[in-house]
């Protein structure tokens, strides 16, 4: 959302002394005196015009001295604040500056059904009837508030009758904050079963005071009655197959911030993708067996036009089962490795929404280290630290006759970790996924990773076209073409990674009813998967194990379901 105001620019009026002269007349400045702040220190108001006082000065070195203060005003959040030097005589080289701080007359509410007025007006801080807007702080304010899934505000300020004061109205576009999610998707495996349904309950506005909890359980309702041919006798069976998350956002208004908390818990191998703090099935994102506990700080930076960004600080503690098939395919035993990964990380976000495209990206960086915890592997298995780089970027553009496309493309880069001589990539939790329903279409979920990898997608979507079949509600096409590559350090001292392919290409869907349904389908054709060059086996056509293989040729259907009440 946009703040707009009447102020295009800080009114500066003539400066005016006792004698009219030719600018190159030269005076003596013995100091500025400042006239009407309340908003800025004193002292950072004598520190700000000090330079430009002294001897044989010229009139631009008063408006120079105008000029730092009024930067110093916007800088630090005071657009409507005006500066300017009134008609005066010099007296013993004082110069006179009066600093107007506009401030805010009547505020107008409209539009919210379910947050009152006390929870709006704590949304914005910034916004006090009686005091000079702080436009910055109301931005970060905006960011944070529009972040809730159930409320969107917008700021505008506009001409009040009262000289020396602005008028704003607050515009709400809010929903019934407590609500439960129905979700159902396809992104299991044969052996964990292949579909995923999900509940989630979620208020949005607890205590009045924007904090958000979300309560989520995922599991199967196709599990097989026995053990998968991956698995060996005794181990886990699809029959355990349960995930349970818990999020909470606590939003810090008052400095712009928010902290966000969550925690999850799987007993399956299989990797189940989870939604951000503010959707759906809310929780960190479980890639296996174990608990991961996850803290976020977001520092929301000031909005420049129609960019926004923050910094995230990051940290993770994984407590993860690792049970590796021993030999790999046929499973005749299982070996169990009990890690606690604690990775620190650093992210900055930025967001350009503009008429007809929107441009998202993130780039990061992760620090940790691994940790093996079974008293009998204690410090078998330890990677001393870790580290890794991420990019994620999506751009949509929007064409003549409502045509649409878009790219996206998200990677990983980690440098090999040294282990005597031995080259040693990430643990499996931290490992980047390449495909899946969101990424590489075609494929089970995580069949392929790598230490590095990276994956794009290209998707051209249709106009609008419920009303060609006379149905409710939003519907488009799209084709769309995937490619990725997951790069995997083989252990061997100086040898390249092991890297696979893999590529698709299909069409699909997307449908929404209101805001309370939801359906996505894809359909890809696996033009790629192996690794180059492979030998004449077949190896170079083939990714995964056992039931979840997919090989060059193949086709896989991904579907998504939600529906709000």
């Amino acid at each position: 959302m946009q703040i707009r105001t009447i102020f295009s620019a800080l009114a500066v009026a003539a400066f005016a002394t006792a004698v009219q002269a030719q600018n190159d007349v030269r005076f003596d400045i013995t100091k500025f005196q400042v006239e009407g702040n309340t908003l800025l220190p004193q002292a950072q108001v004598t520190e700000l015009v000090a330079p430009f006082a002294g001897k044989q000065r010229v009139y631009g070195d008063v408006q120079k001295a105008l000029e730092a203060l009024e930067n110093a005003y916007r800088k630090a959040g005071y657009g409507t604040v005006q500066v300017f030097v009134p008609e005066q005589e010099l007296s013993a080289g004082v110069v006179k500056l009066v600093v107007t701080e506009t401030v805010i007359g009547k505020i107008t509410l409209a539009g919210n059904k379910h947050f009152d007025s006390a929870n709006i007006f704590n949304t914005l801080p910034g916004l006090v009837e009686g005091k000079a807007p702080n436009m910055r702080l109301i931005s970060e304010n905006i960011q944070l508030a529009n972040e809730n899934p159930v409320k969107q505000i917008e700021v505008t300020l506009g001409i009040a009758e009262e000289a020396g004061k602005v008028n704003a109205g607050i515009n709400v576009s809010d929903e019934d904050p407590s609500r439960f999610i129905v979700t159902a998707d396809n992104t299991g495996t044969p052996s964990t079963g292949r579909h995923r349904i999900g509940l989630a309950y979620q208020h949005a506005n607890l205590f009045n005071a924007d904090h958000i909890l979300t309560l989520a359980i995922t599991g199967s309702p196709d599990l097989p009655d026995t053990p998968s041919v991956n698995r060996a006798p005794g181990s886990e069976t699809a029959r355990e197959m349960a995930v349970a998350s818990m999020a909470y956002r606590l939003p810090l208004y008052s400095i712009g911030d928010a902290i966000d908390f969550a925690y999850g818990k799987s007993n399956s191998n299989s990797p189940v993708p989870t939604a951000g703090v503010t959707g759906a099935a809310t929780g960190p994102g479980i890639v296996g067996k174990g608990e991961v506990y996850a803290l976020r700080w977001n520092h929301y930076l000031p909005r420049l036009g129609e960019y926004t960004s923050k910094v995230i600080i990051g940290y993770d503690l994984k407590d993860m089962i690792v049970e590796n098939c021993v030999p790999a395919g046929n499973c005749a035993a299982v070996t169990t490795q009990k890690n606690r990964i604690q990775p620190v990380s650093f992210t900055y976000a930025g967001q350009r929404m503009q008429p007809g495209s929107l441009l998202d990206y993130n780039l990061g960086v992760a620090f940790g280290d691994q940790q093996d915890m079974l008293p009998t592997n204690l410090g078998a298995n330890n990677i001393p630290s870790f580290s890794a780089y991420r990019l994620n970027t999506s751009y949509l553009q929007v064409l003549k006759s409502d045509w649409a496309l878009r790219y996206n493309f998200s990677g990983q880069y980690a440098p090999a970790n040294h282990r005597g001589s031995l080259q040693v990539g990430l643990p499996a939790v931290e490992q980047f996924g390449v495909t899946g329903a969101n990424m590489v279409r075609g494929f089970f979920e995580r069949t392929v990773t790598g230490d590095s990898g990276y994956f794009m997608n290209f998707e051209a979507y249709t106009p609008e076209m419920a009303k060609e079949f006379n149905a409710p509600g939003s519907l488009k096409f799209l084709g769309f073409i995937d490619w990725g590559q997951g790069f995997i350090y083989t252990g061997v001292s100086n040898a390249p990674p092991l890297i696979t392919d893999a590529g698709s290409t299909g069409i699909g869907l997307r449908y929404s009813y209101a805001k309370d349904a939801v359906f996505r389908f894809d359909i890809a054709y696996v033009f790629a998967a192996g690794t180059p060059n492979a030998n004449a086996s077949g190896s170079g056509t083939r990714v995964g194990t056992g039931d979840s293989q997919v090989a060059t040729g193949d086709f896989r259907g991904h579907f998504n379901f939600q529906y709000v009440f």
